[in-house]
This record gives structure tokens, C-alpha cells and sequence, in this order.
């Protein structure tokens, strides 16, 4: 595995050479490439050699819009992905996660008097902030020997639930562009009337917390502020790219692009990228 590693390095750090990209980007993508952890083969060097061997192909074949593409993805995926570090508010995905299922939030429809009442429609239909994480933080499941603790919990979700429902409430910044669903994990009965079995329960906990991580973590991440820096350097600064088409394709990778705006020991705030999102194209 470790000759295997140091093969892979040596090619990357001679292909990088042959991008068109921002030396910032190259840099940043040859220490990257530097480091000498067998999971970084799997989660940045095996996946930027598939990236770079698609767009040399195209370039090859003169295909100009997939080389761009690639391009594209290239740079987000170098800030908003491999040097971007997780936020600090998300590493009880991590870290937790018997936490996280032991106290998500989940409604039994055999406890609500109709479906007009169902959380999923009020989710949908409401704009205000701190009234959809009141309504999130009330469903939390504690249990009478773990209420002295009820503040600690809280905390942790609620910082998930601050974030998830900034990108509820700004779907453009979304990778579908679509609002996210209510994270309270709905438990329905079956044919009989009575709740499903526990089993089939954790099944869905697993799964809203599965999505939930996917959505924060993965498809919609946090750019952190010195990669923001970097990004408007790259765009608007004195280094900034002379190819005008080239300057086009980072800001398509960074449209997107929200920060942490304010946190401190109870709260977090977000907000879109003012450096970067202001920007047309």
C-alpha cells in the first residue's frame, strides 16, 4: 500500500502540471497530495487522478465543455471538500452518534389527530427561524433519567438544526436548489393502527440522520473563512486570474457559498459568502 501511495503521489504531483489552474489551487493540491495518509488515497488522490484523467481525456478529444466541467470540479472539490475542514458543530455526526439517535427528534402519527397537523406541512409552510427550532428542539426524545442533562443535548442539536434550517430557508444555496425537508423522523402506524416495530423505527432514525449529515456535510458544505479568502483572492485580488474564462469557472465552483457568520458556546449563524456570492456571470 505504501509503494502504492508513493506511485500515485508522483503521478498527480506531474499531472498537476498540466492543469490550467491558479497557483494557489496547484499549491494547495500538492500538499494535499504530500501527505502521507493511507485514507487521503481513497478521499482526494484516487478521486483527483479520476479527475484529472477525465479532463486530459477531453482535452484530447476537444471536448471543451467537459474539460470546463472538470475544471470546475476540481476547484470545488479542492476548497470545499479536501481542504476544507469539517466545522466543529458537525463532529457529533462523527463522534456521537449513538447520541443522535438516541435523543433525534420523531412524532408518532398515532399521536397526531390528523395529517393536517403533520409537522412535515407546517415545516413546508413556515419562514420564521426560531419558531421551526422551537418546534425542532420540542420533539427531542428525552427520557425522565436523562432530563439534568437536557441543556447539554440541546446544545448539540441545536447547532445542527441553526444550520439546517438556514439552507431550509435559502434553497438557492442548495445543490438542487430545493428546501430541505423537516429532519423530525415521522414514525407511522401500520395496517393494524399501532406503531411499527422498534426495529423498523431505528431504521428510519438512521436513515433522517444519514441524510441529514449528507446534506450539511457533503452536498451543501460550509466554506471556511481562509479558503473564502483564498477563493476572492483568486477572483477579485491583485493575484487574480487574467483568463477571463478561466476566472468564470471558479466562480461558478464558489456560487454557491455560504460562511459561519457569529458562534459562541450556545448559538451559530451563518450567512451567504459576501465576498464571493455578490458576483455575476
Amino acid at each position: 500500500m505504501e509503494l502504492l501511495n508513493s506511485k500515485l503521489t508522483k503521478t498527480l504531483l506531474s499531472s498537476l502540471q498540466n492543469l490550467p489552474l491558479h497557483s494557489n489551487t496547484l499549491a494547495q493540491l500538492e500538499r494535499k497530495c504530500l501527505t502521507r495518509n493511507i485514507k487521503a488515497t481513497k478521499s482526494f488522490k484516487i478521486p483527483l487522478l479520476t479527475l484529472i484523467n477525465s479532463y486530459e481525456k477531453a482535452q484530447a478529444s476537444g471536448q471543451s465543455k467537459l474539460s470546463n466541467k472538470t475544471l470546475e470540479s476540481i476547484i470545488y472539490h479542492t476548497y470545499f471538500e479536501w481542504t476544507n475542514d469539517l466545522a466543529s458543530h458537525l463532529k457529533p455526526f462523527q463522534r456521537q452518534y449513538s447520541t443522535l439517535l438516541t435523543f433525534w427528534p420523531h412524532i408518532y402519527h398515532s399521536k397526531i389527530d390528523s395529517k393536517k397537523n403533520s409537522i412535515i406541512l407546517t415545516w413546508n409552510k413556515s419562514s420564521n427561524s426560531k419558531n421551526m427550532l422551537r418546534e425542532l428542539l420540542s420533539h427531542l426524545n428525552y427520557t425522565q433519567s436523562l432530563v439534568p442533562q437536557k441543556k447539554d443535548f440541546q446544545v448539540i442539536f441545536k447547532k445542527i438544526y441553526q444550520h439546517y434550517i438556514f439552507l431550509s430557508l435559502n434553497p438557492s444555496l442548495c445543490s438542487n436548489g430545493k428546501r430541505l425537508p423537516s429532519p423530525i423522523v415521522e414514525i407511522p402506524m401500520n395496517a393494524m393502527g399501532y406503531d411499527i416495530p422498534k426495529k423498523r423505527i431505528n431504521n428510519l432514525l438512521r436513515s433522517k440522520i444519514a441524510r441529514t449529515w449528507n446534506y450539511l456535510a457533503i452536498t451543501n458544505p460550509i466554506l471556511n473563512l481562509e479558503n473564502e479568502a483564498q477563493l476572492d483572492e483568486i477572483i477579485n485580488g491583485s493575484s487574480a486570474i487574467k483568463s477571463r474564462q478561466l476566472r468564470k469557472l471558479y466562480r461558478r465552483a464558489c456560487s454557491n457559498s455560504y460562511v459561519i457568520k457569529n458562534e459562541d458556546d450556545n448559538n451559530i449563524e451563518f450567512q451567504k459568502s459576501k465576498k464571493l456570492n455578490w458576483l455575476n456571470f
